[in-house]
């Protein structure tokens, strides 16, 4: 994220955090509520935003532990795609081929029962 953005994100934050105390201000000198259920308020959100840091705190802790084990991340994965069948396992069909496919700016897909057709733009459908 850049640093402006940042700057705009955590100023925001604290506009709305603000804005909480305020309102609870205004309320509690309204007389519409009291004290003691301003305070359990506070307490409500502190126990939420602790227990936010906790789970946040351990999952990097698992994430780095994921990292010490594997090493740093070496690129992507060099198995290649299927071709054959797509994920929920229907065939698939290439009329010029995966790799014309591939550099085609735009291809139609047609899907006839259990079968996919990946052909090219001018093709009847």
């Amino acid at each position: 994220m850049s640093r402006p953005r940042e700057i705009a994100h955590t100023l925001l934050g604290i506009l709305f955090w603000a804005l909480i105390g305020v309102m609870w201000l205004a309320l509690i000198r309204r007389n519409g509520v009291s004290w003691g259920a301003a305070l359990s308020s506070t307490e409500m959100i502190a126990a939420i935003a602790l227990f936010a840091s906790v789970v946040m705190v351990l999952w990097i802790r698992h994430n780095l532990r994921i990292y010490e084990t594997k090493g740093p991340r070496k690129g992507r994965p060099t198995a290649q795609p299927r071709t054959d069948v797509d994920r929920l396992g229907r065939t698939l069909v290439w009329d010029d081929g995966h790799e014309a496919s591939l550099r085609s700016s735009y291809v139609v897909v047609e899907l006839v029962g259990d079968v996919k057709r990946y052909g090219p733009a001018g093709r009847e459908v």
